[in-house]
């Protein structure tokens, strides 16, 4: 097990030097809106998921994760983005099969922009780009300790004048080395030249009896270069409300000044409704709201 985390170090302290020779590969995959975290929770904590994907949420995050499930899930967001860009998503787990756990998610992006009809400067017509991704999902338990996850992608991005579209595969793992510290991993959008593969590695430590969960994140582009480690937390101030706080620190941007990497947000719980919150900063580009409405049962 000492080998186990030695290797996560090493592996993250390769990846940061790494970053620092190929980041100006940034921003040359295409799919780009695949890399918007989903979720107000994992973004409350500084997009720190991996090693706790407990809900609907896992299907972005970490579908090993979904095994953890133990109801029906149903999650809707939607999201106001810079400039009017929307964010609309839909997810759905099923309680576990004897052959696993199964979940599906719509992600629907939709940005508008005026476009020039005529090389006239006066003329100019409204037009939205639509991207989307649907996803399949499924996770099982391989043992007590380990669990495993595959999500299958069909992708769609709107270039105006060109649509593109494509598949790509996720696949996680979670491991509880013990009863409050998990680790995960997640590899994401494994396609084409053009999807934004990426890794993401996870530890989740409870302590206070699970009251306070304390995550890290790390997220290594293996496409573009693009590099960043969050920190986060939350903690259950009883069953109804859940305060929670992040950082995420993102190596190969330093245009973002302001108060731009941290998030806040907090958990409203009632009988088998959820209702999740964040307000995420991204200095001189405004400040992101989020809401997500999640039904157990």
């Amino acid at each position: 097990m000492k080998k186990l985390i030695s290797f996560i170090m090493l592996f993250g302290f390769a990846c940061l030097i790494n970053a620092s020779t190929i980041s100006d590969k940034s921003g040359t995959t295409g799919f780009t809106f695949l890399k918007i975290a989903q979720g107000a929770r994992a973004t409350a904590m500084g997009e720190c998921y991996v090693g706790l994907a407990d809900d609907v949420n896992a299907i972005y995050f970490n579908p090993a994760g979904l095994s953890q499930t133990t109801m029906h899930e149903v999650s809707a967001s939607y999201v106001i983005w810079f400039e009017d860009i929307s964010k609309s998503y839909v997810g759905y787990v099923h309680p576990p099969f004897n052959f696993g756990t199964v979940g599906l998610s719509i992600n629907y992006i939709a940005i508008p922009f005026e476009k020039r009809t005529i090389e006239d400067d006066n003329n100019y017509s409204k037009v939205t780009l639509a991207n989307y991704v649907i996803s399949a999902a499924y996770g099982k338990k391989i043992s007590e300790k380990i669990s495993a996850g595959a999500v299958i992608k069909i992708i769609s991005e709107d270039l105006d004048t060109k649509t593109n579209s494509g598949f790509a595969v996720d696949l996680g793992g979670l491991y509880k080395m013990k009863e409050t510290f998990n680790l995960g991993l997640s590899l994401q959008n494994i396609g084409g030249n053009d999807t934004p593969m990426n890794l993401r590695l996870g530890v989740l430590k409870n302590l206070m009896d699970k009251k306070l969960s304390l995550l890290s994140d790390l997220y290594y582009g293996l496409a573009d270069g693009t590099m960043s480690l969050g920190l986060g937390g939350e903690y259950k101030l009883n069953d109804y409300f859940c305060p929670r706080l992040g950082y995420r620190a993102r190596f190969n941007n330093s245009n973002l000044t302001g108060l731009a990497g941290f998030t806040a947000g907090f958990g409203l719980k009632y009988q088998k409704y959820n209702l999740d919150y964040v307000l995420a900063p991204y200095g001189e580009l405004g400040t992101t709201h989020r809401l997500d409405f999640i039904i157990k049962f």
